[in-house]
């Protein structure tokens, strides 16, 4: 048989809450974006060389002219990442953009 008197005697006992102290913290914004690229080139094309490497064709806005670059050059501010069959990527700093050629369609 079971002893009643173990249910006369509570069980669970009140324990006060701690009171939780919050810093007064004043966060400070995130670091605003940089400004997008401002760039004023247009991929005109590409050009192979003798050695199988590629040059672009890069129509400077600013001055109304066209250019060639290859990989590692100035271009401007810029810096010609790579050049590709696709486009060229340029750097500025720790920031990239891409010019891609657009495809051309076949009117067949």
């Amino acid at each position: 048989m079971f002893d009643l008197t173990l249910f006369e005697k509570r069980l669970a006992a009140v324990v006060a809450t701690p009171e939780v102290v919050v810093a007064d913290v004043t966060q400070e914004p995130p670091p605003q974006p940089p400004p997008p690229f401002k760039i004023a080139y247009s991929l005109v094309g590409l050009i192979e060389t003798t050695d199988g490497s590629l040059k672009a064709v890069v129509y400077d806005q600013e001055h109304d002219e066209l250019v060639t670059v290859s990989q590692g050059e100035s271009l401007g501010r810029f810096t010609v990442e790579t050049v590709s069959p696709l486009g060229m990527a340029l750097s500025q700093g720790d920031r990239m953009a891409r010019l891609d050629l657009d495809p051309v369609e076949d009117s067949r």
